[in-house]
């Protein structure tokens, strides 16, 4: 008896009873594939940025979700377009950014953007067709893709 009072203490202790904001949730990993080359915008207020989508599944069965990450830091701009291309199976870290959208007669939403932190590549595309494509490929990488299982 007296180990399971210990126990529930201890576990009352771990456990924050406190809500979740939104500004409590930041990181996001995400491994997937590029949908396309990664795109070079410009703002209304002539501000240069970069965006690139994600498509990461949990199983072979299972719809792809995207995700749209934003590059705000013009000092990657020519790297990030060099490595991120369609098809690169990527591991990325964001940081969630909420802001408050209106919505019509009903208010206002949260909604959610991902600003780019890092990205590294894991797989290059393969070239099927054994013709001069521009991508770069890896033989030594011609395994099937791994399933994502974030």
């Amino acid at each position: 008896m007296l180990f399971l009072k210990s126990s529930r203490a201890f576990s009352k202790r771990l456990f924050s009873s406190s809500t979740v904001r939104y500004r409590d949730i930041q990181r996001l990993t995400l491994t997937g594939n590029l949908t396309k080359d990664v795109e070079r915008l410009q703002s209304q207020k002539g501000n240069e940025y970069m965006r690139y989508t994600v498509a990461s599944n949990n199983g072979k069965d299972v719809a792809p979700t995207f995700h749209s990450v934003y590059v705000f830091d013009s000092y990657n701009f020519d790297r990030l377009q060099t490595i991120l291309r369609k098809g690169t199976r990527v591991y990325v870290e964001a940081d969630a950014v909420w802001r408050s959208v209106p919505a019509g007669n009903e208010g206002s939403q949260a909604k959610m953007s991902l600003r780019h932190v890092s990205a590294d590549v894991l797989f290059y595309p393969r070239n099927k067709n054994g013709d001069e494509s521009g991508e770069e490929t890896h033989p030594e990488l011609d395994a099937d893709p791994m399933i994502n299982s974030f």
